[in-house]
């Protein structure tokens, strides 16, 4: 009974993949890892994070601006939250 289960469960397998009984399984082929490309100092790695450059954020002035504001009115009792919030949509 064992051996009719497991030609059964082949068989099964075998009709997944696209196999007729009288066609040969297909010979798995060897894979080869792609080799990694060599880093150049033109681009930094993909995974490692971009130094943070304090003098980009001074060449947008109306971002600036914005930021300024948002600071102003967050040190302000009363103010909307939801108004911040915007503030920081329009930034991005």
């Amino acid at each position: 009974m064992d051996t009719m289960e497991t030609e059964a469960l082949r068989r099964a397998r075998d009709m997944q993949r696209g196999i007729r009984p009288n066609q040969n399984p297909p010979q798995p082929q060897p894979q080869k890892s792609p080799e990694p490309a060599p880093l150049t100092d033109a681009e930094p790695p993909k995974n490692t994070p971009v130094p943070f450059d304090a003098s980009k954020l001074f060449e947008d002035k109306e971002k600036l601006l914005i930021l300024l504001l948002i600071m102003i009115l967050s040190s302000e009792e009363g103010t909307d939250p939801v108004l911040i919030l915007a503030l920081l949509y329009v930034i991005i």
